[in-house]
């Protein structure tokens, strides 16, 4: 762990100047401030709350089922064989198998879960917050604001979209509190905007883009692909979780090659990968549609679906409306199901 003293730059850093936000250095910066290890002291310092597996069969008392004595014994060998595979088509379909086991298992606790988040994970996300700030100002010595209020906005997607999707009434909560402690107001109004994302029934229909020459570069790129759900990847080839997410998710795409129902586009920009990383990289992962776009139309996209970290998500429908709710490839995959349900209906 770097000694405090390390972060004493920080204070020369104009962390509450909005200006700083437009900096192409920033997503690296706010990457590698939030999870630095200045920060680790937000996890000890949790209180000691019980596992799922713990509430549901001693807190509560109640008795597993045979399913449940699988499901437990299937995610301990799984998790033991993840250890031991090091392909990237080993581990996805090991994923998979956790993933359909958890869901199984989610589905037939479904009331306690939630009871299990309301009683432990509300307070921990509180908590976490809490500690956060008190390291920001009394550790880094650094005043609350601008990127203070960054670091807490981020978690929203995952919050929201993920964590908390099935919590409406805490999230409410959560953005009650924000609309009264973060300082800037665009920041509230982004966070009200990502409730809104996954909440509002009005807002999770799909939308179409405004008539603009940022939509017009846009949808020449996902015109080949007219009639699909398009799940187009913001990425860059310096971007540790862009690759990683790509990589585990080679055989997804696999599973859809020459879909009639799916395509997945992928971008970046000129400055963002190197052509010669980029070459090597699409090639070993034997990436499709493909493209580099000028710096300039990268900011346009930016600006056009409303992000500044990556990788970021856009899916297309068919008629080449924007979806929401999307919050990476796993995610999508869920949701395909889903949305060619739906079309059966």
């Amino acid at each position: 762990m770097l000694p405090t003293e390390f972060f004493g730059f920080l204070k020369d850093v104009p962390v509450n100047n909005q200006q700083i936000l437009s900096s192409k250095s920033f997503s690296g910066f706010i990457n590698r401030l939030e999870h630095s290890s200045v920060f680790s002291d937000s996890y000890r310092h949790q209180p000691s709350t019980n596992t799922l597996e713990q509430y549901l069969f001693e807190e509560l008392g109640l008795s597993k089922t045979p399913d449940d004595v699988k499901h437990f014994k299937d995610i301990d060998s799984l998790n033991k064989q993840l250890q031991l595979d090091s392909t990237n088509d080993g581990r996805q379909k090991i994923f998979e198998k956790i993933n359909e086991s958890e869901q199984a298992f989610a589905l037939r606790y479904k009331k306690h879960i939630k009871d299990y988040q309301r009683k432990y994970l509300e307070l921990s996300y509180l908590n976490e917050w809490r500690i956060k700030d008190s390291i920001y100002t009394n550790v880094l010595k650094l005043k609350l604001g601008c990127v203070s209020d960054m670091i807490k906005t981020r978690e929203l997607v995952f919050m929201f979209g993920q964590s908390m999707k099935d919590n409406e009434e805490f999230s409410k909560k959560i953005l009650a509190i924000l609309d009264k402690s973060l300082h800037e107001k665009f920041l509230k109004q982004e966070a009200k905007r990502l409730f809104d994302k996954y909440f509002s029934p009005e807002v999770q229909t799909a939308y179409e883009l405004p008539d603009t020459e940022e939509t017009a570069a846009f949808k020449k790129i996902i015109e080949p692909f007219k009639g699909k759900y398009i799940l187009v990847d913001f990425w860059a080839t310096w971007c540790g979780p862009c690759v990683s997410e790509i990589k585990d998710s080679k055989a997804i795409r696999e599973s859809h090659k020459d879909s009639k129902d799916v395509a997945f586009v992928f971008i970046t920009g000129a400055k963002e990968s190197p052509l010669e990383q980029y070459n090597k990289f699409i090639e070993e992962q034997g990436l499709e549609h493909t493209y580099i776009v000028s710096e300039l139309d990268y900011f346009s996209f930016r600006q056009l679906f409303a992000f500044n970290g990556i990788p970021h998500y856009v899916v297309v429908d068919r008629e080449g409306r924007i979806l929401n709710n999307i919050t990476g490839m796993y995610n999508f995959e869920n949701e395909l199901k889903t949305l060619l349900e739906n079309e059966k209906q």
